[in-house]
């Protein structure tokens, strides 16, 4: 999980986060940021993904636009 703090537009989502036990299936470059709430983690990130993470059918299918919504 990543802080609101240390997300910003234009920060490039590229590896998996060591904190999390699930890996991250997808890359690309952070676009808008929405608060939801108060505290650190009271966000969410709408990411346009990179063209790799697009040839990944489950991706594709989900976001043919190649922006994927992510929460902390």
């Amino acid at each position: 999980m990543i802080p609101k703090s240390q997300i910003c537009i234009g920060a490039r989502i590229v590896e998996n986060d060591p904190e999390e036990q699930a890996p991250v299936p997808y890359k690309g470059k952070v676009i808008a940021i929405k608060e939801t709430g108060k505290g650190e983690m009271g966000y969410f990130v709408r990411i346009r993904l990179n063209d790799e993470s697009m040839k990944q059918k489950r991706i594709s299918l989900c976001c043919p636009d190649k922006i994927m919504v992510c929460f902390p």
